[in-house]
């Protein structure tokens, strides 16, 4: 049986309701920072652009995770799926 989520979050601003999957997400879209993510995706793609071989992949991998880190120490405990939605979602499309 496939997971049911009870009590799904929906994002409404004027005249559109979106639902989204976890309150980070619904945080990103109700304080309209799409742009700041979409900022963010495009830096990390330049950066993933660079690498061409392995030590600077071994750099580039090393900030990646201090930033996650840092990111992480600033929502805390807010919501368990932040690490897993950056991992899922930003890092992919980087």
């Amino acid at each position: 049986m496939g997971k049911f989520n009870k009590n799904p979050l929906f994002v409404v601003q004027k005249d559109t309701v979106e639902e989204v999957e976890n309150f980070f997400e619904y945080f990103i879209k109700k304080m309209g920072l799409e742009p700041v993510t979409r900022f963010l995706e495009q830096i990390l793609s330049l950066i993933m652009d660079s690498v061409k071989d392995y030590p600077t992949f071994m750099v580039v991998q090393g900030w990646l995770e201090q930033f996650i880190q840092i990111l992480d120490g600033l929502v805390g405990n807010f919501d368990s799926s932040f690490l897993s939605f950056i991992k899922q979602n930003i890092l992919r499309k980087a």
